[in-house]
């Protein structure tokens, strides 16, 4: 982990701690909060985040795919006989466009994921 990165550490008793990661030993990891600097002993910790900036866009943008893709294919499981209706072009049956979006806003849900990401975790 960089030294200066955001950090957010749980600590066994269930408080938590946020500030900026400096640099650990074997037996304690040290964080500058608001107050001033902090150790914790390894023991007490239960687990630690890292602030990932991008995460919630990735997990965004993979959500928002998975619940159009499946929408289209509840869209098409609902109608199969929809897709050979039409003329000259391809016809979408409105039981896939409707699928389509309601999966991609359902999706959307993962841009309000968290952004910070688990680093260590207390077995």
């Amino acid at each position: 982990m960089a030294r200066d990165a955001k950090i957010e550490v749980k600590t066994k008793d269930g408080a938590v701690s946020g500030g900026v990661f400096l640099p650990a030993s074997a037996t304690s990891i040290s964080l500058r909060e608001k107050s001033g600097e902090r150790a914790i002993a390894m023991a007490d910790v239960a687990h630690v985040r890292v602030y990932d900036a991008g995460r919630r866009v990735r997990q965004g943008l993979l959500w928002t795919a998975v619940g159009a893709g499946a929408g289209a294919g509840i869209g098409v499981a609902a109608c199969p006989g929809c897709a050979n209706e039409g003329q000259r072009a391809k016809y979408v049956g409105p039981g896939v466009a409707v699928g389509v979006a309601v999966g991609a806003a359902v999706g959307a849900a993962g841009f309000l994921s968290s952004p910070y990401r688990t680093v260590y975790r207390d077995r």
